[in-house]
């Protein structure tokens, strides 16, 4: 009890600082923790792997505000604590949070730099060589599947063969084109 008799107490300002200060730490616990696991979403500061991001997409991210909200809270208590006035500590917990918020924008947009899509387009694959890794029946009758290296790693797509023969596993092929459904149209070579 003598927690709530304290914060009865407590003059006004002290209190916003420390239910400011409470959520937001809380919160960022929260986001910390999920993105330590990988399962934030990252929604509100993704942007394509060329990093084309607009800065104002960080500045208004949920991580950058809850950063804000942090720093000048904790920093806002501090200032209080130590007796200082009113106006000094709104403005030097404003302070705080914009150079928290500064720093996060700038983490934010060298990550977003560092992205990289790990997804091929099969249009790629053009061109490619590779071989069969389940036989590919003759003349479109069916489909087959072939291993073709592309981008430093080995990938497995379906394929068809408009020759007259059947390509059988370990067979040398290369890729002539895809059709409208994605599958790699291929030849053997010798």
């Amino acid at each position: 009890m003598e927690i709530l008799e304290t914060w009865y107490a407590m003059p006004w300002l002290p209190k916003i600082y420390w239910g400011v200060a409470v959520i937001s730490t809380i919160a960022f616990v929260i986001i910390f923790g999920m993105s330590l696991m990988g399962s934030d979403s990252d929604s509100d500061s993704d942007g394509d792997a060329d990093g084309d991001n607009d800065l104002g997409s960080y500045i208004l991210s949920i991580k950058s505000i809850i950063g804000f909200m942090v720093a000048a809270s904790w920093i806002g208590i501090v200032t209080i604590h130590n007796g200082l006035p009113i106006w000094v500590t709104i403005l030097v917990s404003l302070l705080a949070g914009v150079i928290m918020t500064t720093i996060i924008v700038i983490l934010l947009t060298f990550f977003a730099r560092m992205q990289y899509s790990g997804t091929l387009a099969t249009s790629d694959t053009i061109g490619a060589t590779g071989e069969v890794y389940l036989s590919i029946p003759p003349t479109k009758s069916g489909k087959g599947k072939v291993q073709i290296n592309v981008q430093s790693a080995v990938r497995t797509y379906d394929a068809i063969t408009l020759g007259d023969e059947e390509l059988h596993q370990h067979d040398k092929i290369r890729v002539k084109d895809i059709d409208n459904d994605d599958v790699l149209i291929v030849e053997k070579i010798s």
